[in-house]
């Protein structure tokens, strides 16, 4: 079964990547394609891999997940039945939000760190509070912070 094609071309690619993912929901194509999947996007055949990850975690607690872009990693973290929300769901785990360390930080400033504390608070501190701190400290002001 082949997909439908556009009747026009779209140069805007966030337009076209909405385009095209309608388009293979309307042809029941159940893969996203190249762009990751988020929370409202269900993962497809990716349970043995999911399963293996959860083991992993519960045995060693530090995982690295490491592979070239656009193989996958993301969707198998945060997709609808993916890594995130079976350690929330079904195992119990508070879960905190993926850190991403490739921001650009303020001069003077660790920018893997700082990144690192950015992608905890979901981009909403005040980066110079953030910029001030170190992670130890910053680790321990997290913790005590009601949830």
């Amino acid at each position: 079964m082949s997909e439908p094609t556009l009747p026009v071309e779209i140069t805007d690619t966030t337009a076209a990547t909405g385009a095209r993912d309608a388009i293979s929901r309307l042809a029941g194509n159940p893969y996203a394609g190249p762009r990751a999947l988020g929370a409202n996007d269900q993962i497809f055949g990716r349970t043995r891999e999911i399963n293996a990850l959860i083991d992993l975690l519960i045995a060693e607690r530090i995982v690295l997940l490491y592979s070239p872009a656009g193989a996958g990693k993301t969707s198998l973290i945060e997709a609808h039945q993916g890594l995130r929300e079976r350690l929330r769901v079904d195992e119990g785990f508070r879960v905190l939000p993926s850190i991403r360390v490739g921001s650009p930080g303020p001069d003077g400033v660790n920018r893997f760190l700082f990144s690192a504390m950015r992608s905890l608070e979901n981009e909403t501190s005040d980066p110079a509070a953030l910029a001030g701190m170190n992670f130890s400290d910053y680790l321990t002001r997290r913790e005590a912070a009601p949830t």
